[in-house]
């Protein structure tokens, strides 16, 4: 017999080819659709967006970006993705990026660093592409007690903080590591700054501990109705002493030098 959980689940959600682009273009209009979701999006935009005060001048490249929509909140942003999906301006990989040396003002990106089978690839090419003071903004799965918790019994994805820097993940979407971040910004910290000194770590800003859960995220019927979600993130204000504990999120800046 299902689980309370398993008759909560969406429709296809576990049988979905992740890697599939037709996936990635029906999880956009799923965002749309689910309204508390998609506030979560923009909260997270909007996140994204403050941190990119007194950049440089030069192009903002979203990697990752076919199921979103920042374009709504910078509409000066080129969108990029691994493949064709409607609504981008590139295509290209995180890991050969097809810009000049010192030539972009900024890389964003949203869960899509913990998919990178091969990180270190993408940070030099960040390293060599940024122009001085240029960033690379992202928000991605942070490891927490509580964090830890969910996403080891609740989420698709791989969360293993005891593993290396790499993941040998099956494709594009369906490899991942949602500890990665958390690895190289966190355990690893000092490695990282040794092997990459001129994109130092600037800020972790820990957040999100109850908004994408109860969200349903992309593969749930959504816990809460949309005209809950600003109490749920007045709620997650008030708990922020304990982020270090609860929070399931983090936005993590490294600024080229």
């Amino acid at each position: 017999m299902p689980s309370l959980l398993d008759r909560w689940r969406l429709p296809g959600s576990a049988a979905a080819d992740l890697d599939d682009p037709a996936t990635t273009i029906a999880r956009k209009a799923l965002i749309r659709r689910k309204r508390f979701l998609c506030q979560l999006y923009r909260s997270f935009y909007r996140e994204m967006a403050a941190r990119l005060q007194g950049l440089p001048d030069g192009p903002i490249i979203e990697l990752g970006a076919g199921a979103g929509f920042l374009k709504e909140i910078l509409p000066t942003v080129y969108s990029s993705d691994l493949f064709v999906v409607p609504g981008l301006d590139v295509v290209l990989s995180a890991q050969r990026l097809p810009f000049q040396d010192g030539s972009v003002g900024g890389l964003l990106m949203l869960n899509v660093f913990h998919h990178l089978p091969q990180p270190v690839r993408f940070l030099r090419e960040a390293e060599r592409c940024l122009i001085k003071g240029g960033r690379v903004v992202m928000i991605e799965p942070y490891n927490t007690p509580f964090a830890r918790w969910v996403y080891q019994r609740f989420h698709h994805e791989c969360f293993d903080p005891q593993a290396g820097w790499e993941h040998g993940g099956q494709g594009p979407l369906s490899g991942a590591n949602g500890a990665l971040p958390w690895i190289l910004f966190a355990r690893d910290v000092q490695e990282y700054q040794r092997q990459f000194p001129r994109l130092p770590l600037r800020t972790v800003h820990l957040h999100t501990p109850f908004a994408y859960p109860l969200s349903g995220g992309l593969s749930f019927r959504s816990f809460l109705p949309g005209n809950c979600f600003d109490a749920v993130r007045r709620l997650e204000r008030w708990l922020s002493p304990l982020r270090r504990h609860l929070a399931m999120f983090a936005t993590i800046c490294l600024e080229r030098t």
